[in-house]
């Protein structure tokens, strides 16, 4: 969503987009292909780069997503040239709080992913990685529940966390 930015920014630069879906790659490619021509796809913790090929990697709403930080990291700075910079934008340990606590007064379970602090993450960098991080609360006001979750849904968010209920939430059949 950020290719038109980096377009403007780096004119003259070749903008990769990359995500771990192939539906995604084909969505992101119809929306904003004239920002950029090079499309892979790929996973994150094991990126289909070369060592030392990339001068900026921007990353938004991905790190969340990987199972093993320390993994990313290390993968990020081994396509890293040097000099090189990665901006990236992931969500904190108070995301979807208020959602967390409406469920733990339902059950134990867990239904809500938790999102690991800047510092947790920072922790799992390579020392080849210099880190400045900024933190900024963002609050989405939802009249009703159903439109949270409905938002989630459509963005293909799931609960990724250990102790997580297997089956639908909610009534079971028959009661």
């Amino acid at each position: 969503y950020f290719s038109a930015r980096l377009r403007k920014h780096y004119p003259r630069a070749q903008v990769i987009g990359l995500d771990l879906a192939q539906g995604m790659v084909r969505y992101a490619k119809a929306q904003h292909g004239e920002h950029i021509k090079d499309w892979l796809t790929g996973d994150a913790e094991q990126l289909p780069l070369a060592d030392n090929s990339v001068d900026l990697i921007y990353s938004s709403l991905v790190v969340q997503w990987c199972q093993q930080p320390k993994k990313l990291w290390a993968e990020l700075a081994r396509v890293l040239k040097p000099g090189g910079e990665i901006l990236c934008s992931t969500l904190g340990p108070d995301t979807l709080k208020e959602l967390r606590s409406a469920w733990a007064a339902v059950d134990d379970a867990v239904h809500v992913n938790r999102f690991a602090s800047v510092f947790a993450l920072t922790s799992t960098m390579p020392n080849s990685l210099k880190v400045s991080y900024k933190t900024e609360t963002i609050v989405l006001r939802y009249g009703f529940l159903m439109g949270l979750l409905k938002e989630l849904k459509s963005l293909g968010a799931h609960n990724v966390n250990r102790g997580r209920k297997r089956g639908m939430t909610g009534k079971r059949c028959g009661s």
